[in-house]
């Protein structure tokens, strides 16, 4: 009976603390039902007062998923250590950053982990210095899925620079992961790119979406590119995962 107990007990579900309820962090809310999580109209990280208010909240968690910039030109980027100080301290604590936190040298590099960051960014500084304290950063790829789809960036012609690559990663695919991150106790500490590993132009994407007849086929994006144009390696991620290749979801 005392080895049934005790394996129960060691697959108890974590206490998780879900910060935002946005894009991605409602469908977190689905991955872990039982988890916390805040909302905007009761705490601001931006104003400390709201902090007391769910100090319940910070005190009993043990993982902690950070779903919103970290800061911001508006926002003081000393708040973030102080709240990470006072209050998250002590809980596995992942915080979603995004892949333009790193400084691109070359046109079409390839980025991973160990890339320079662009610490002249007020978020990719606060990050790091998050990081420093023990916090992972997760840096997200352009997210896609239900109701943000790259078809209609271009529609709405958002793209104007065509030769440049897209890195991307769908919503589940980062619900998925993030999950299977719970459990892994030495990414304390580290940054990690979620990406699905197959960077394409703007322009190979077109010319799938029109061999799929979803964007008309005398449609055009300028040739284009962005001196910062970059593809994003998942190496780490799939090592530190074991995920293969075909794990990712791919656009289109």
């Amino acid at each position: 009976m005392m080895v049934i107990y005790m394996t129960q007990l060691l697959k108890k579900p974590k206490k998780v603390l879900i910060l935002g309820q946005g894009y991605v962090g409602s469908r977190l809310l689905a991955c872990f039902p039982d988890a916390q999580s805040t909302r905007r109209s009761h705490f601001e990280l931006n104003r400390p007062e709201t902090w007391k208010q769910n100090e319940d909240l910070f005190t009993s968690a043990e993982t902690v998923i950070w779903t919103f910039p970290a800061a911001s030109e508006e926002t003081d980027e000393e708040l973030a250590l102080k709240f990470f100080d006072r209050h998250l301290y002590h809980a596995q604590v992942m915080i979603y950053g995004t892949t333009s936190a790193y400084r691109v040298k070359a046109t079409h590099e390839w980025i991973d982990e160990n890339s320079e960051l662009n610490l002249d960014q007020v978020r990719t500084r606060t990050e790091e210095n998050l990081r420093k304290k023990g916090a992972c950063i997760l840096h997200l790829s352009g997210i896609f899925g239900p109701g943000r789809l790259p078809l209609n960036w271009y529609l709405r012609g958002l793209v104007q620079f065509g030769s440049s690559y897209l890195n991307l990663i769908h919503v589940d695919d980062i619900v998925a992961i993030t999950e299977k991150l719970t459990h892994h106790h030495e990414i304390a500490g580290q940054r990690i790119n979620l990406a699905n590993g197959k960077p394409k132009t703007h322009l190979q994407i077109v010319s799938e979406l029109k061999s799929l007849g979803l964007i008309a086929q005398d449609f055009t994006l300028p040739e284009k590119e962005k001196l910062d144009s970059k593809r994003v390696s998942n190496k780490k991620l799939k090592t530190l995962l074991n995920l293969p290749d075909s794990y990712f979801t791919d656009y289109p």
